[in-house]
């Protein structure tokens, strides 16, 4: 049973399509995107095709092939595995994405936690 709804996309897109408050970037995470239901995943192509300016969506899913083809078309694969924090951490900031995730509201820890945990 799907667990992302297609009016929570919804709701997402009108939220993203909001200028940032305080930050410069707003950061949306969609962490197993394969729980979202197909008419959530397509509700979220025009937003990958075109998102608005200053947003950066970090998408997860257990495998490409658990989400929409069309999804993974438009997106940057990385393939990820469980790795300590401090790795992620460090990686982050070597790559140039720890002050932009600092900066988009210090959401850092959950991603990065997130993404230790991913499996």
């Amino acid at each position: 049973e799907s667990q992302i709804a297609i009016d929570q996309m919804r709701e997402l897109q009108h939220s993203l399509s909001l200028a940032p408050f305080e930050a410069r970037w707003r950061v949306a995470v969609l962490l197993d995107l394969q729980a979202a239901s197909d008419e959530a995943q397509n509700a979220l192509l025009k937003t990958l095709e075109e998102p608005p300016p200053q947003v950066v969506l970090l998408v997860t899913a257990r495998s490409v092939e658990a989400i929409l083809s069309t999804i993974v078309s438009r997106c940057e694969v990385i393939p990820l595995r469980a790795a300590p924090q401090h790795v992620l951490r460090d990686e982050l900031e070597r790559r140039g994405y720890f002050a932009l995730v600092r900066e988009a509201g210090g959401i850092l820890d959950s991603v990065v936690g997130a993404v230790s945990t991913f499996r």
